[in-house]
C-alpha cells in the first residue's frame, strides 16, 4: 500500500471563487443601472444560484448541480425577478458575464508548486479529486501550470464516501498513511473522514455552501497551502515514531510526574508516582505523538472501578503511560471516546479547571 494525498482543485490549487465574485460583481453592476438596489440584487442573485443546483435543466432534463449551465440560468432568473420585461440584450449580457468564469484561467493558489514537489519528493502519490462538469475541469486541469507533478485526476459530479473509497482501494491507498485536502467540509472533509483518510480542511476564500456541515473533531484546519505541508509533515512524523522514541518519551514525562500533577494527591506517593497523572499524561502524549485521547474504566482486583485515560496513536497501537499506576490483575477494555458535549475528549478533559492547570504544569516541565 502507499501514502497519497487527494487534493481538491478549485478554490485548492487555484482560486476559482475570485472568477465568481468578479462575475457577480459585474451582474450586479448590470441590475443596479437599471434601477435595481444593489444590496437586494445580491441577495436575491446568491439565493437563486444556490436553488439553481437542484433545479431540473431544460435543455437536458438533469439537475444543474455544478455544471457551467447553472450560473448564466440563475443570472437570468435573478434578471427575469426583478425586471420580468427584461431586454434580450441584457438576458446576453448577463448570460456572457456568467460565461467568463468558465473562459478566463483561475490564478493559482500561493505557494501551490512548491507545496506539491515537497509532497513529491516526500514519496506521496498526488490525486486531484474534483467536483463539476467535465469539460470546465479539464479545461481547467489542461491550464494548471504544475499538472506534471499529479499522478491520478478524477473528475466527479458528487464527492462521496463511495467516491473516496474507490480511489482507496483502486490506487492500492493506505489510509491511515494519506490525506484528503479541500476547502468544501461537506465534499473534502466528512466523505474523506468516512473512508478513512485524515483531513485537511483549507481556510480558502470559497462558496458559502462549502462551509456547511460539521467538520470532524480530528479534521484540522490550515490558513493556506504551506501551512497544510507543515501539518502532513508534522503528522507523518507522529506516526513514524520508533519504540525508542516512545521509550523515551515516557521516562521523560515520568520524571516530571509529581504530587502537583496528580488528580488524587491524597492517593499519590513516590513509590507510585503515575497514580492520577493518566489525563494530563495522555494529552502530553497527544502533544508529541499525535492521535486522540481516549478513555476506558479500569476494573481493579479488589472490585473498584477507575475512570482511566491513554492514547490511541493514528496507527491504531494503543499507548498506556499511566497502566503501572494500578495493580496486577487489572483489566482495562479498549479506548473509546469520551466527549460528552465537547469534540473530543481532550477538549472534555481540560474543560476541568484543574485538570487544565495541571496540564499546563506538566507541559511546562517538559518544554520548559
Amino acid at each position: 500500500m502507499q501514502k497519497a494525498v487527494i487534493l481538491d482543485a478549485d478554490n485548492t490549487l487555484w482560486q476559482l471563487q475570485v472568477l465568481y465574485d468578479e462575475a457577480r460583481e459585474r451582474f450586479l453592476d448590470l441590475l443596479q443601472s437599471r434601477g435595481i438596489d444593489r444590496n437586494e440584487a445580491r441577495t436575491r442573485s446568491k439565493e437563486f444560484s444556490a436553488a439553481y443546483i437542484n433545479k431540473i435543466n431544460p435543455a437536458t432534463g438533469q439537475k444543474y448541480l455544478y455544471t457551467a449551465a447553472r450560473l448564466p440560468a440563475s443570472f437570468e432568473a435573478t434578471l427575469r425577478f426583478f425586471l420580468p420585461e427584461v431586454a434580450q440584450a441584457d438576458v446576453e449580457q448577463a448570460t456572457a458575464l456568467a460565461n467568463g468564469v468558465f473562459e478566463r484561467k483561475a490564478a493559482l493558489m500561493p505557494g501551490v508548486g512548491d507545496v506539491l514537489k515537497a509532497l513529491k519528493d516526500a514519496g506521496y502519490k498526488l490525486i486531484i479529486l474534483t467536483k463539476g462538469e467535465e469539460w470546465v475541469q479539464e479545461k481547467r486541469l489542461q491550464e494548471f501550470d504544475y499538472i506534471g507533478l499529479i499522478d491520478v485526476t478524477h473528475i466527479v459530479s458528487e464527492k462521496t464516501w463511495g467516491v473516496f473509497d474507490d480511489l482507496i482501494i483502486d490506487h492500492d491507498i493506505d489510509p491511515a498513511a494519506s490525506f484528503s485536502l479541500g476547502d468544501s467540509v461537506s465534499s473534502d472533509i466528512i466523505p474523506a473522514r468516512e473512508a478513512g483518510l485524515h483531513t485537511i480542511l483549507l481556510q480558502s476564500h470559497t462558496w458559502e455552501l462549502e462551509k456547511k456541515g460539521d467538520i470532524p473533531a480530528d479534521t484540522i484546519t490550515v490558513p493556506d497551502l504551506m501551512s497544510a505541508l507543515n501539518t502532513i509533515q508534522d503528522k507523518e512524523k507522529k506516526m513514524n515514531v520508533t519504540p525508542e522514541q516512545t521509550a523515551q518519551l515516557k521516562e521523560k514525562i515520568r520524571r516530571h510526574w509529581s504530587i502537583a500533577t496528580t488528580g488524587d494527591p491524597d492517593g499519590w506517593t513516590e513509590r507510585n508516582p503515575a497514580w492520577g497523572q493518566c489525563a494530563v499524561t495522555a494529552c502530553a502524549v497527544q502533544d508529541e505523538l499525535g492521535g486522540e485521547v481516549v478513555w476506558a474504566e479500569a476494573a481493579l482486583p479488589d472490585g473498584r472501578k477507575i475512570s482511566h485515560y491513554f492514547n490511541k496513536l493514528d496507527n491504531g497501537e494503543e499507548l498506556d503511560f499511566t497502566r503501572e499506576q494500578f495493580p496486577a490483575g487489572t483489566v482495562i477494555a479498549p479506548g473509546q471516546p469520551k466527549k460528552k458535549e465537547f469534540p473530543t475528549t481532550r477538549d472534555y478533559v481540560l474543560s476541568f479547571t484543574k485538570t487544565a492547570v495541571r496540564y499546563e504544569l506538566l507541559k511546562s516541565r517538559l518544554c520548559p
